[in-house]
């Protein structure tokens, strides 16, 4: 039942809700030996945000859809990517003043 409630908040740190989907997985497959890979796999894409649609398709569609393995480390890029896509650009800026030059950063 846990693993059917568990659901991946947007923002949420991927390579946590990864660990805690790992331990889920694990406790039912040691219950339950028939528990496969693909329905790892429908678990987690049932429980990605939002925001992850585009990831659900492209898992649905590729060759590795049914590789819980392959599935986790693709959650993981992707919220990697978009941590890195979300960070505010710094550019900086000089200005020179009395002839002493100063930076300031700003988004």
């Amino acid at each position: 039942l846990k693993l059917t409630t568990t659901k991946m908040k947007d923002g949420e740190d991927a390579e946590e809700f990864v660990a805690t989907f790992d331990t889920l997985i694990d406790e039912l497959r040691q219950a339950e030996d028939t528990f496969t890979d693909e329905e790892a796999v429908l678990h987690v894409i049932r429980a990605l945000p939002p925001g992850y649609q585009m990831l659900k398709v492209a898992i649905t569609a590729g060759p590795d859809a049914n590789e819980y393995e392959n599935v986790k480390g693709k959650v993981i890029d992707f919220y990697l990517q978009e941590k890195i896509g979300s960070e505010p650009e710094k550019t900086e800026k000089k200005a020179e003043s009395n002839g002493d030059e100063a930076v300031f950063y700003t988004n």
